[in-house]
């Protein structure tokens, strides 16, 4: 992919996610309602904190991406 198209696709979903943590269903963790989660769980969909996301990684459930 080129340079300038990879860069525009990434500004595109940054966005995205932008868009997504200003919804405030995901303003708290998905499992502990802790405010301001920063990871997104790429397996079902949901946004978590750091402690969960550790959790789940330790179990093998976790894919992320910082948010």
């Amino acid at each position: 992919m080129a340079t300038s198209a990879k860069r525009k696709q990434e500004e595109t979903h940054l966005k995205m996610l932008r868009e997504m943590t200003s919804l405030p269903a995901n303003r708290k963790c998905f499992d502990c309602d802790q405010r301001g989660p920063t990871y997104v769980n790429m397996t079902v969909g949901s946004f978590v904190c750091t402690t969960c996301s550790g959790i789940l990684r330790q179990i093998g459930l976790f894919t992320a991406t910082s948010a």
